[in-house]
């Protein structure tokens, strides 16, 4: 079980706690963390793959990582460990720049997805060979261009994100 503070609608917390499933279950809003990888001259983004048993959104293409910020827990304190659970990089190493904090509103099956991101930005060349994935979390991960990037989003085949009009004119 993995508790995370409720929010209200407009992202301010209640002081109450609920399991991440239940958040999910029940469209009760929560905080999350998201992290951006762009490559140095900012015409790659790092994408990852979810893996097929993830309950929300399973098989799609996301963010490089992603994940909730637990109670407790501050948004770079959660954003440098789903970094490291995910890609198997150490944190240490790079410079996560905060970009904003978005409402996201999407359901997704059984799932009633209510939640507020943290945003953070790399601008790194990662080394795809660097990367050891966590199994349970992703399946692949792959650089990908401004324009495929536009084409995954109209196609479909990745989360769409409300800031991805940001990262957008963020990339060259």
């Amino acid at each position: 079980m993995e508790l995370v503070d409720v929010l209200d609608s407009n992202g301010n917390k209640l002081n109450e706690l609920v399991d991440k499933d239940k958040a999910h279950k029940e469209g009760i809003y929560h905080p999350v963390v998201h992290v951006v990888v762009l490559s140095k001259d900012k015409k790659r983004i790092l994408l990852q793959k979810r893996c097929g048993q993830k309950k929300v959104c399973p098989n799609m293409w996301d963010v490089a990582a992603a994940g909730h910020i637990s109670s407790g827990e501050n948004s770079i304190e959660a954003v440098q460990r789903e970094f490291e659970e995910e890609l198997g990089l150490d944190s240490r190493e790079y410079d996560f720049q905060k970009i904003g904090y978005f409402r996201e509103k999407y359901d997704d099956r059984d799932y009633i997805i209510r939640e507020y991101v943290y945003l953070y930005l790399i601008v790194e060349d990662i080394n795809i060979k660097d990367i050891i994935i966590q199994k349970e979390e992703v399946s692949e991960v792959k650089w990908i261009t401004k324009e495929q990037f536009k084409n995954a989003i109209e196609s479909q085949k990745i989360i769409y994100h409300e800031y991805y009009n940001i990262i957008n004119n963020l990339m060259r």
